[in-house]
């Protein structure tokens, strides 16, 4: 061991969520790991850091495999900032790259440990116990009637939730619990929430029933999403939809990028389609939803949101799994001006509906299993000045 490297120990308090939750993490700093400017670790360096990281796992007693993971070791490596940022990256990188290296010859699985960097005091490596919570909830969800299955005004949807964050069940990282669950519905809103404790028990399954009533007069489509959040932020969740009409039911998802010499400019958008068949191979039916621009210009910052709406029509051939829609009248207000927060106005671009190749999108739909189709594209425009990029995702999925 070189005659200057020493340790020094110390215990962080490390409190989350407002002071909710609170977990210790002893670290441990290996100094004069590196030589200046250099990225071979020093003689017997390895096993030292291997050393510290063993000795925190020791006094870890709760990774049993089931509710908590193995233990996980960081390292993070210091380097002196220079005036030459580039030379800072690139002997960091290189760093990182050696001790990853050398803690693998020395015995420990890559999924065991990160290894990372920051400025400090050059060629020192912290050691710590990973203790964080960096994985959302793992969720299943399922609703009686299922999901897919058409529903009417007044029918119940019932939806049964369980999260978890036990090792055994998939979650990763420590386990901080699940602090709540909740049911979101659009339109409508919140349905139900549940808490369950602060700080829970970062042990216990949670498992909840939460109901929805379809109202009256509803959407083509109901959209269910179900939420779990842990102690610490982490927010997992699952949708499902539920048409109310139709025999083929889906989504036109599209969003527009520019980048200016004045900024970023944004479009993007979401439509609900409901589609019936007439027995004979046609189709008709309906799009509605809304289309939102976001500026972010030097002189102007607006955002924009219209809705949107269009009458469909179409061909269906099962026997050659083939569908094609046409977007047969449309409308919306969407306006030629917006407001900008700076007093002046700025112009909107164009709906949705005269974009380059959105009719070739709908009528290039391609199977997928036996109950659905879609289509996704994104199509470059290398303008000069203001390049764009479009995109687009239709999918359509039969209703049960």
């Amino acid at each position: 061991m070189h005659s200057a490297n020493k340790i020094a120990i110390y215990l962080t308090l490390a409190v989350l969520a407002g002071g909710v939750f609170a977990q210790t993490q002893r670290q441990t700093t290996v100094s004069g790991v590196f030589d200046p400017d250099t990225a071979d670790l020093k003689d017997g360096t390895a096993q030292q850091l291997k050393q510290a990281a063993d000795d925190l796992k020791k006094g870890d007693k709760s990774n049993d495999g089931k509710c908590f993971p193995p233990a996980r070791t960081e390292f993070k490596t210091y380097s002196k900032m220079t005036a030459d940022p580039a030379f800072y990256d690139a002997l960091a990188t290189a760093r990182k790259s050696a001790l990853s290296a050398a803690m693998t010859q020395a015995g420990l699985s890559p999924d065991q440990f990160t290894v990372d960097d920051a400025p400090g005091n050059d060629g020192d490596v912290q050691v710590s116990a990973d203790t964080a919570d960096r994985q959302a909830p793992i969720m299943k969800v399922t609703s009686s009637p299922a999901k897919g299955k058409k529903v009417k005004a007044g029918d119940k949807i019932v939806v049964t939730i369980n999260a978890s964050e036990r090792y055994e069940d998939g979650h990763k990282s420590r386990p901080s619990g699940v602090q709540m669950i909740q049911l979101i519905s659009n339109p409508g809103g919140l349905v139900d929430s549940k808490q369950f404790g602060r700080p829970p028990d970062p042990c216990a399954r949670q498992s909840v029933l939460m109901t929805f009533t379809v109202p009256d007069h509803p959407p083509p489509v109901v959209h269910l999403a179900a939420l779990a959040e842990d102690a610490v932020g982490n927010r997992s969740s699952e949708s499902a939809d539920f048409p109310t009409k139709g025999n083929w039911f889906g989504a036109f998802d599209w969003s527009l990028e520019q980048d200016t010499p004045a900024g970023h400019q944004h479009w993007g958008g979401h439509a609900d389609i409901s589609l019936d068949e007439d027995g004979q191979g046609g189709l008709t039916g309906s799009l509605s939803g809304a289309q939102n621009q976001k500026l972010t210009l030097a002189k102007c910052h607006a955002t924009t949101n219209v809705g949107i709406n269009a009458s469909l029509t179409g061909t269906l051939t099962e026997s050659a799994h083939r569908m094609t829609v046409n977007i047969a009248s449309q409308q919306s207000n969407w306006p030629s001006r917006t407001p900008c927060s700076e007093g002046i106005s700025a112009d909107t671009g164009s709906i949705v509906f005269s974009w380059p190749q959105l009719a070739e999108t709908f009528r290039a739909l391609q199977p997928v299993g036996d109950d659905a189709y879609e289509a996704e594209r994104t199509l470059e425009f290398p303008v000069q000045v203001a390049p764009y990029t479009i995109h687009y995702k239709v999918k359509l999925t039969r209703a049960k």
